[in-house]
């Protein structure tokens, strides 16, 4: 897909009609546009999310059309505000169109009387245009790739930083590369089937009521559980966006020089007090644990050394027999008949020796008794002695840790107080707002941990109601056909499962060697990526896994941008050969807001020189100082489009600057 321009019409501070054409020149496949922070950069970039998925990512996002605009119109007048791209994918050419019309009704307030998204696909080859549908949009352009083909800064640092967000957006990116979604949604799919296969289940006359009850409850269950994970999934998204704000406001903080010290100090104590927070917890958890096993033995243990004096002291029969008491005796004598099948009526003598034998068991002797109870003592006294050792090294570490965490505290709220008693009063309104994030993402934590415990204690109680309604069912013959249709959706839920994790694991071990082949490129080096399971990733070395600097991080965003993309076109070229369809045509773009923010002089001609190769059209906002110098003449030789953003009081304007680099 390759975007050929975007239409502009009273969107945000962009007053009146605006047009931007974008290069589709091959051989100079960049586009750039220039502009002062504030001029209105950003607010281009989120005009493609607004066009195309109805978001923008701004402040005052419900603030769409031009301020000077709307403020002006008179009572019964309209104001429209619109944005459509059009982009060529596979030879078509597609339109989308997003607009929205207010009008100042007669209580003199602004109203939308009008919005909608309109598409449509022309054919350059029978001049035919047609309208087509939200999906058709999406399936060319997904809205989970979109994080990697409109690619801001901001990003740009939560994937570099491991953030939550920016491990979300590699996730969703590599599954929607591989239709990995579809395959969730087969699982989803089959379970629900299960589901509604297990209430067919029948029990025996007797117990149907019961059935149809746990029934109810299962029910029952499955929306609470249902439930909790939406609020789970709603309260998650909520502390990405908490944590993302933080890191905005820590940014900002940091950028004050004389406070940079002191911003890390404060993210590092806060680092190490959680890990050591996290410590405690398991240290007292293991401390009860352990306390509540083996304790009573070593507090009943300080008698021990009594009661085997006493033990000693006592004349201990050898004749008892461990494990046999006097009452067994008196069973064998009333039976008449001895355990080795001897027949006691005819044989006095063994009868003479068994009731001499019970001289020496309980209750008449408790020599075997004793005996047993002197072994099992000193096996608990060997083992009191470990325990106590154990013991009081564990309390030892618990009491380190609480030490520890107490000087990190301490440290921190001196660290606190250094921060907030600056002078800067727009360093102190950040760190309070940052104070407040903090606070609000510490509930927010709290909430999600009640969350997870409600769910799992939820489904807990519906495995035992699910194991209780199984019971019922397998009494009745009657269920032979439902439970084989149980057999086969298990059956397919788990080769989806596998299909699903064997996928998932050879994209990421491509994303992983594609990622380390860039990087090793960009940074003229032998470092590389390894992703973990959750898409955490590590930067290695011949040494380990090594420090970046920022350079260094933008550069590794850079090679996962190139990686994801090249994985799509590798997907689409494998998926073209099964399908024995040719689609040489089918292209890739990539959009950009000041990527070279926080790329050093260092790195900056390789990655400039690589990024036009890595896709075939690129879209590049940036401000005059990032761009002069090594990036302008790195990439000026591909620059196809250069514009200019002009801004004007409130609003802006684009300029085009002519064909080539300026």
């Amino acid at each position: 897909m390759i975007f050929k321009k975007m239409n502009l019409h009273n969107f945000r501070q962009f007053k009146g009609d605006t047009e931007i054409k974008f290069s589709d020149d091959p051989k100079k496949n960049v586009t750039v546009i220039l502009g002062d922070n504030t001029s209105g950069k950003t607010t281009l970039m989120q005009a493609f999310n607004w066009c195309l998925y109805n978001q923008i990512n701004l402040e005052n996002p419900t603030e769409i059309i031009t301020n000077e605009v709307i403020k002006t119109i008179d009572v019964g007048e309209n104001a429209k505000v619109e944005v459509s791209l059009e982009f060529e994918h596979l030879k078509k050419i597609y339109t989308c169109r997003n607009f929205i019309v207010y009008t100042r009704n007669a209580n003199g307030n602004i109203q939308k009387i009008d919005e909608a998204q309109i598409y449509t696909i022309s054919d350059p080859e029978t001049g035919q245009t047609k309208r087509t549908t939200e999906n058709a949009i999406k399936e060319v352009f997904p809205r989970d790739l979109s994080s990697y083909f409109l690619f801001d800064g901001e990003r740009m640092q939560s994937l570099v930083d491991n953030q939550k967000i920016g491990k979300r957006d590699l996730s969703n990116a590599v599954k929607n590369l591989l239709g990995l979604d579809v395959l969730e949604n087969m699982q989803k799919h089959l379970d629900k089937v299960k589901k509604e296969f297990s209430l067919e289940l029948k029990a025996e006359e007797s117990n149907q009521s019961n059935l149809e009850s746990i029934n109810k409850e299962i029910e029952q269950k499955e929306v609470e559980i249902e439930s909790s994970k939406k609020m789970l999934n709603e309260l998650e998204e909520e502390i990405i966006k908490i944590e993302a704000e933080q890191n905005k406001i820590s940014e900002i903080i940091k950028s004050y020089a004389s406070l940079k010290e002191l911003q890390e100090k404060r993210l590092d104590l806060q680092k190490r007090i959680d890990k050591h927070g996290a410590l405690i917890e398991q240290q007292k958890s293991d401390i009860f644990k352990t306390f509540g096993t083996t304790s009573m033995n070593y507090f009943i243990g300080k008698n021990f050394n009594r009661l085997i004096d006493k033990i000693k002291k006592t004349k201990l029969s050898d004749k008892g027999i461990d494990g046999i008491n006097a009452n067994a005796i008196d069973i064998l004598l009333k039976r008449g008949k001895c355990i080795c099948g001897c027949n006691l009526s005819e044989n006095n003598k063994a009868v003479e020796e068994l009731i001499d034998l019970k001289k020496f068991l309980p209750p008449e002797s408790y020599s075997v008794l004793l005996k047993a109870l002197e072994v099992k003592i000193n096996n608990t006294s060997e083992n009191n002695e470990r325990y106590y050792e154990n013991f009081n090294k564990m309390y030892k570490n618990y009491n380190d840790l609480i030490e520890q965490q107490f000087i990190l505290k301490n440290n921190l709220e001196e660290t606190e107080k250094k921060i907030s008693a600056t002078g800067d009063k727009d360093l102190s309104e950040f760190n309070d707002k940052y104070m407040e994030l903090r606070e609000k993402h510490k509930q927010k934590l709290l909430a999600q941990g009640s969350l997870k415990e409600r769910i799992e204690s939820a489904t807990s109680k519906l495995h035992s109601l699910e194991d209780q309604r199984s019971q019922y069912a397998a009494k009745n013959t009657v269920n032979e056909l439902v439970n084989l249709k149980i057999d086969i959706c298990n059956n397919l839920i788990e080769k989806v499962s596998k299909r699903l994790n064997e996928k998932e694991s050879e994209v990421k071990t491509s994303l992983q060697d594609k990622v380390s082949s860039l990087l090793s490129e960009m940074l003229n080096s032998n470092k590389t990526i390894v992703i973990g399971d959750d898409y955490n990733f590590n930067v290695e070395d011949e040494f380990g896994t090594t420090a970046n600097s920022e350079g260094e991080k933008v550069v590794i965003s850079f090679a996962f941008v190139g990686a994801i993309i090249s994985i799509a076109k590798d997907f689409i070229m494998n998926s073209n050969k099964e399908q024995s369809t040719e689609m040489d045509d089918d292209k890739f773009t990539l959009v950009m807001d000041a990527p070279f923010a926080k790329l050093d002089e260092k790195h900056s001609k390789n990655v400039t020189s690589i990024i036009p190769e890595l896709t075939d059209q690129i879209i590049l906002f940036s401000v005059d100082k990032q761009w002069n110098g090594t990036v302008k003449n790195t990439l000026s030789v591909k620059a196809g489009k250069m514009y200019e953003i002009k801004k004007d009081g409130t609003n802006s304007s684009v300029i085009e600057l002519g064909k080539g680099a300026n």
